[in-house]
């Protein structure tokens, strides 16, 4: 039988395509199975036999085998799961999903579907076993973040290789993006959400990044006086240096296809470790919007945030009104910013699946996140990823 490689690709920065073809370029192996961290092959036991099976029976024009999964594109989620788990698929506990991934295999066994004419070729790349000439044949992987596994899987079929799917295997893939574990039910108090952010480790000598942005003039540009920051590195993404304000250091605007300029501006906000090498590999990364001015030394304010031992914080919202989340929901549909305009039905379905999800109203109060502190951790970085989740959520 072939041997598989199997990789879980990553690099620092976010740059899942190089990621990709890191692991495709290292591998002396024919095939090459390409993991996403958050899989979960307990499923099925034997599901490397399965993978074997399927390379056997490949003609020599398939470059590339996917599987069934809880998250995917439509022809990745098999039929029926919501059945099995009714509430949240996501949710479910991992027998459950061996319980389907048992009925599936049963159902279809060695079966092979090509969907190399399907509609829309947009595959999710969390299991992609990978045929290395195929790779090769194309130039392998665009650079970048965002729907590299969907341009991949494109640039496959146009150059004359098939996909098939393997009918019999289905895994667990985790994907956190509505289950939002810190989010408190009604009878609990908001206090969970600072106990589950909160660590004991304080760092020494950190580095301290400080980040903004003003994208397509969305906010008025803020110089910065040296004094007020220093020992700290600040940068900010515009598209040209000339509208980059005094005090900052320029960085060029993340490349996004496909995405508004608003959408772009929020992402190294939300997303800092992803959008910029230097936010990965500091200790401390502050966000500030651009349309407020640092008037004073911040280095107090830094080291009452060390001492504090959080993982993130935040400012208070300056109306004492938003002690309730949903009354600043309900301001935000005649807000004047023109991203907003014709929103209101959005604002409402957020409104809805907040109180389905169990959000109180006493006890979650609004913050003001145009001064975001965040250490470098893998809480922090799970929440921001959970942030970005539910801003793409209601884009």
């Amino acid at each position: 039988m072939t041997t598989i490689d199997i990789r879980i690709p990553y690099l620092p920065g976010g740059n899942l395509g190089a990621a990709y073809n890191r692991a495709m370029d290292t591998s002396p192996d024919e095939w090459v199975l390409l993991l996403d961290h958050d899989v979960t092959l307990c499923t099925h036991p034997q599901w490397y036999h399965v993978c074997e099976q399927a390379i056997a029976n490949a003609a020599d024009d398939v470059g590339m085998l996917l599987c069934l999964g809880t998250h995917g594109s439509q022809y990745q989620i098999p039929a029926g799961i919501k059945a099995v788990t009714p509430n949240n698929r996501r949710c479910a506990p991992i027998h459950q999903h061996t319980a389907f991934a048992r009925q599936i295999w049963n159902e279809h066994r060695y079966n092979l579907t090509d969907l190399s004419n399907v509609e829309d070729p947009r595959f999710t790349g969390f299991f992609m076993l990978l045929r290395k000439a195929a790779w090769e044949h194309v130039g392998g992987f665009d650079e970048g973040m965002f729907e590299v596994d969907h341009k991949f899987s494109a640039r496959l079929l146009n150059n004359g290789w098939r996909v098939l799917r393997m009918d019999g295997l289905y895994v667990y893939h985790h994907v956190a993006r509505r289950e939002r574990p810190f989010v408190p039910d009604a009878d609990s108090s908001w206090q969970q959400f600072r106990d589950y952010t909160r660590t004991r480790v304080l760092p020494g000598d950190c580095k301290v990044v400080l980040l903004s942005a003003n994208l397509n003039g969305y906010d008025e540009p803020k110089p910065v006086d040296p004094e007020h920051i220093a020992g700290m590195h600040a940068y900010c993404f515009t598209e040209n240096p000339d509208t980059c304000p005094d005090g900052w250091r320029w960085v060029e605007s993340p490349s996004m296809n496909g995405h508004n300029p608003v959408e772009v501006s929020r992402y190294p906000k939300i997303l800092p470790w992803c959008a910029f090498r230097e936010a990965a590999n500091a200790d401390v990364i502050i966000w500030i919007d651009h349309n407020r001015r640092v008037i004073d030394d911040l280095r107090p304010l830094v080291e009452r945030f060390y001492q504090s031992g959080h993982d993130w914080a935040v400012m208070g919202h300056p109306n004492a009104a938003y002690e309730d989340l949903y009354v600043e929901l309900e301001s935000l549909k005649r807000h004047p910013r023109p991203y907003l305009n014709g929103k209101a039905d959005v604002i409402e379905r957020q409104i809805a699946a907040l109180k389905a999800e169990g959000v109180p109203h006493i006890g979650t109060p609004a913050v003001d996140n145009a001064l975001i502190m965040r250490r470098n951790t893998a809480r922090a970085r799970f929440i921001s990823a959970e942030w970005w989740a539910e801003f793409m959520r209601w884009r």
